[in-house]
């Protein structure tokens, strides 16, 4: 199998980085127009280039044109006051440090930012995070060193680092931890990540793209062509060779830095069973009721309260405070009457 990247002259790659490391964060463009000015910005680049690329091997150069595109009609139209930013997320936590770009590709402290639109990118600094409610639902987060590009609604592009969605998760409530309509493809230099109901990990590293599944089935659209991973599942692409396929566990210390981040959840009137299945969710482990009379019993309890603590912290400071105890041994967790 040829290398994918063969094709590709250095000079072209660099040209588009620079492109890139030019532009600014955008407000998005109507999407006729868009597609109008990317539709020439590829065909241009195509006569200077000499190059023929397929679909699948567009993906870098999409996200360059994607940039030059916003920043050539936010020119055409500043001042008209007719362009609204189009809001993708919301923040929900943060830790550490986290940055957007700024006009000239420099790092602004985003401290103050709420809310993040399509055209931004936010960067984390090292031992920082943060947590966001996506626009169509879900919870997206992002590790530390992490750069992300959010370019639409339903569309973001990994440059580097780790990101977690939960498409099933939401940060108001204990009671929506699954069935979500959340919509949400990841772009990166070696393919697309998209979802079916599912919580899962992707890095990027500059050399390959990592996806790790804890539940639910993920679509990897790499140049190589279509792969599926599914549960506790984990698939490896870089520019050539075949994926490889590993077995994982949904808990452990790969995703600590998931539920350091997990949004806060609203457990006012919510029965304690709901808060000990969120706790499974936001933690991978399985959750097991000792006798039919403690499931009974959780169902009946009712808690009041927001939960602002990881999950883990939060059994031990909310269940002291029922009849009930726990323990954790070996990825499960046990629940049963308090000794």
């Amino acid at each position: 199998m040829t290398d994918m990247r063969n094709d590709i002259s250095l000079e072209s790659d660099a040209a588009v980085e620079a492109l890139l490391g030019k532009a600014s964060p955008r407000l998005m463009p109507p999407p006729a127009d868009a597609e109008a000015v990317r539709a020439a910005v590829r065909t241009e680049w195509q006569v200077m280039t000499g190059h023929r690329r397929s679909r699948r091997r567009f993906v870098g150069f999409a996200a360059a044109a994607s940039v030059l595109v916003a920043g050539f009609l936010t020119l055409e139209m500043t001042g008209t006051g007719n362009i609204e930013a189009v809001e993708v997320a919301v923040i929900d936590k943060r830790i550490g440090t986290v940055f957007v770009l700024g006009k000239n590709a420099e790092r602004l402290d985003a401290a103050g930012l709420t809310a993040v639109d399509a055209g931004q990118m936010l960067v984390t600094g090292e031992a920082s995070g943060v947590g966001l409610v996506w626009g169509t639902g879900g919870s997206l987060r992002l590790d530390a060193a992490t750069r992300v590009e959010f370019l639409a609604a339903d569309r973001i592009y990994l440059r580097a680092g780790r990101i977690y969605f939960d498409s099933g998760s939401a940060a108001a409530s204990v009671a929506s931890v699954s069935g979500s309509d959340a919509r949400l493809t990841i772009a990166t230099d070696f393919g697309e990540v998209t979802h079916v109901g599912t919580q899962y990990m992707v890095h990027a590293d500059g050399e390959r793209i990592t996806v790790s599944v804890r539940e639910g089935e993920v679509l990897i659209d790499s140049a190589r062509g279509s792969e599926t991973a599914g549960r506790n599942r984990q698939m490896a692409i870089s520019g050539s060779g075949a994926p490889s396929i590993v077995n994982i566990r949904s808990w452990g210390a790969a995703w600590e830095w998931v539920e350091a981040i997990s949004p806060n959840a609203d457990i006012d009137g919510r029965p304690l069973s709901e808060f000990l299945e969120w706790v499974s969710r936001e933690t991978g482990l399985e959750l097991r009721y000792e006798s039919a009379d403690v499931l009974s019993h959780a169902r009946r309890e009712r808690l009041v309260g927001i939960i602002e603590t990881e999950p883990r912290q939060a059994l031990g400071a909310w269940l002291p405070a029922t009849d009930l105890g726990w323990r954790i041994e070996d990825g499960v967790i046990y629940v049963g009457k308090a000794r």
